[in-house]
């Protein structure tokens, strides 16, 4: 999938997402990441508003269950089952959001799918700059096959 056409699933998906302005980045068979500007997803403080953080983590886990699976027709059916999120320090710029998984876990959760059967996943996230966290999240999908 290309980068434009996952930022527009996403507001499709999500239309509140468009208030976030956020747009997809990069996209790879086991991690995606995503950009979202301070401004419409700050707080009081001048930092990023921890809301915006944990959802976005949650949105960017989202793409990587739709986008990971790896076949012609993807399945949307795909819900959050459970998350938590470490707050770890202020985030005073930009969000910058990445989702990966374990190359392993993502073959088996394919593999599930494609067999017909319901698939779950763990997907970690991180918002933050490059050598420091604002959060780590980790977040299990469920996805139901077409």
């Amino acid at each position: 999938m290309q980068i434009d056409m996952a930022t527009q699933l996403l507001y499709r998906q999500v239309p509140l997402l468009r208030h976030t302005a956020l747009r997809v980045t990069a996209i790879h068979q086991d991690a995606v990441q995503l950009h979202a500007p301070l401004a419409p997803n700050g707080n009081h403080h001048g930092t990023a508003f921890g809301g915006s953080l944990s959802m976005l983590g949650i949105v960017a886990g989202w793409l990587l269950a739709y986008v990971g699976q790896d076949v012609a027709e993807p399945t949307p059916n795909i819900v959050i089952a459970d998350s938590h999120t470490r707050y770890l320090r202020p985030l005073a710029g930009d969000l910058v959001v990445e989702a990966h998984w374990r190359a392993d876990d993502g073959r088996r959760y394919r593999q599930q799918l494609i067999a017909g059967q319901k698939a779950d996943i763990t997907i970690q996230c991180r918002a933050g700059e490059a050598q420091a966290a604002a959060i780590r999240q980790d977040n299990r999908f469920v996805a139901m096959p077409l």
